[in-house]
């Protein structure tokens, strides 16, 4: 029992009491805020770009979801897997590559200036409106196009069979059969990257430029950090929150009602990739897809690789990364390792022990996945916020500590979706035959059922890592001159002009960023991860 209440009031110190303490303390502020323009101003554009982000998000993933569905070719179990990469690639990574790729001396219009001898550089997209929407789209299309092909995936092939039988043409089977069953999956992919974007920080605070292009986080931020206003920043969210989840519970409730109660069916006969090329149309559109998906999604990335190994007259160096390594920039990667490696041991123990007792108690699961989902759901400067509003009367510790703190909350949803999933996965004729034959529930769990487990646990613990890694939003609240994590690091040498050494920067998150994956893709194909995780 000890076990099940010690993280319980972990959770409640770190996440309940805090947030709801600043939550409080901004209803009676929500009147003022609705009342200045500036701020109904903010509260809309915040809305106006995540629906825009979001519609070409999934838009744009369309055409990959239905290639990766309908042909078979070399390499799609990687362009399946690279869907998973917005997962551990921060978003601050997203914004360092789109400024090194397409910025003002990016590697764009570098090439332009150079191909067309002009003076200045052509192409202007950062700090503006477009500039928001191209990250926020190119950061969440493999999320989008994954969520689609699952759904995919289990088409009820044989009534579009069926149809084709009966005499209606291709196009108009399409539309009857295989659009009403994926529409509930375009709604979800929808919501979920609305959301994301609603409550983006990162990329808009690099590339917004000003106050023209603010949005409720950016606002937040500057409340609790500048002015130590916590009511306003609570005001201004719970404003936030009520529009955000009113728009999501609409589309929800639509999704439902649009459900079709067909016999999926996961078994399709995919055409080689090969038999595109005798589509000279299909081929061509393609073509130009990829180029796009490579341009808009793959390049920036690898521009932060290539620059950080690029002097400034482009010939190879080691330069930037001698010099992380020999200043004080090197203490931020030590803070980022220390901290994420607290984060995923915590919160993989505190997931491990709800989501065991959840499977003792079926009852539970539902109830203990809303509580951990809530996260997701307030920003992170709230968690923050609350940290120094309830600090003020009660102490909770040193800057760093906090910072630990807020991370794990942030790593809760995602740590108890993989062991809990890892955990219901599991066949428990196994532990009832270790108690058949006389052994204990510490010896079953020891040997029968965490050996089980353990690679979810190890995916959670990897995951929870990279994240901690790369949030940006309680680290710049606290952030110290002695005490700074990589993402502080680079957001601060980005807004110095410092594009090389926070290329340098950016590629150690990256390489750490890719082990995670390579390790996780590694154990999935040796099949050591529990299906679901």
């Amino acid at each position: 029992m000890i076990a099940f209440i010690v993280p319980l009031v972990f959770f409640t110190i770190a996440f309940v009491v805090p947030v709801f303490s600043i939550l409080i303390s901004g209803i009676s502020k929500i009147p003022e805020i609705l009342g200045d323009s500036y701020y109904r101003k903010v509260l809309g554009f915040t809305y106006y770009q995540a629906l825009l982000s979001a519609f070409f998000a999934v838009v744009c993933s369309l055409p990959a979801a239905f290639f990766l569905y309908r042909y078979d070719f070399r390499g799609s179990s990687l362009l399946k897997a690279f869907a998973t990469v917005p997962f551990v690639v921060p978003p601050i990574i997203a914004v360092l590559g789109f400024v090194n790729f397409f910025g003002n001396a990016g590697y764009i219009n570098k090439f332009l200036i150079s191909l067309f001898n002009l003076e200045a550089p052509p192409l202007r997209l950062l700090y503006s409106f477009k500039a928001i929407i191209v990250v926020h789209v190119f950061y969440n299309l493999p999320v989008s196009m994954k969520i689609i092909l699952d759904r995919l995936e289990k088409t009820p092939i044989n009534l579009y069979q069926t149809s084709l039988t009966l005499g209606a043409n291709r196009f108009k089977s399409f539309f009857r059969i295989i659009v009403p069953f994926i529409l509930p999956s375009l709604i979800s992919a929808f919501v979920i990257i609305f959301l994301y974007c609603f409550l983006s920080f990162a990329v808009i605070y690099v590339l917004s430029g000003g106050p023209r292009f603010s949005v409720i986080e950016i606002e937040v931020f500057n409340f609790i950090k500048n002015s130590m206003d916590y009511s306003s920043a609570a005001a201004l969210s719970l404003c936030g929150m009520v529009l955000c989840f009113a728009t999501a519970g609409i589309l929800l409730v639509i999704r439902n009602r649009l459900r079709f109660k067909f016999q999926e069916s996961k078994v399709i006969e995919k055409k080689k990739a090969g038999e595109i090329f005798k589509k000279p149309h299909l081929l061509a559109f393609f073509v130009l897809y990829l180029l796009f998906y490579l341009f808009v999604s793959v390049a920036p990335i690898l521009s932060v690789i290539v620059q950080s190994f690029l002097d400034k007259d482009g010939g190879f160096t080691l330069l930037w990364f001698k010099q992380i390594f020999a200043s004080s920039m090197f203490s931020s990667l030590s803070s980022s390792f220390l901290v994420a490696s607290l984060v995923s041991v915590i919160t993989s123990i505190i997931s491990l022990v709800y989501s065991y007792y959840a499977l003792r108690n079926g009852r539970l699961k539902s109830w203990l996945s809303l509580f951990f989902m809530m996260p997701l759901f307030i920003s992170p400067f709230l968690v923050a916020g609350g940290y120094l509003l309830f600090g003020s009367s009660v102490d909770l510790g040193n800057p760093f500590f906090l910072l630990i703190l807020a991370h794990c909350v942030t790593a809760f949803p995602i740590s108890f979706k993989f062991i809990s999933n890892g955990i219901f996965s599991y066949n428990k004729n196994l532990t009832l035959a270790s108690y058949s034959l006389g052994r204990n529930s510490f010896f079953t769990f020891l040997r029968v059922e965490l050996p089980y487990i353990l690679p979810a646990i190890f995916s959670q613990m990897v995951f929870a890592f990279a994240v901690s890694a790369g949030e940006l939003s309680a680290a710049l609240i606290f952030a110290s001159n002695s005490n700074q994590t990589v993402p502080v690091q680079i957001s601060r040498l980005l807004s110095s002009y410092r594009i090389e050494l926070a290329c340098a920067l950016g590629s150690v998150l990256i390489f750490i960023c890719f082990g995670v994956f390579l390790i996780i893709e590694i154990l999935n194909k040796n099949g050591k991860i529990a299906e679901g995780s």
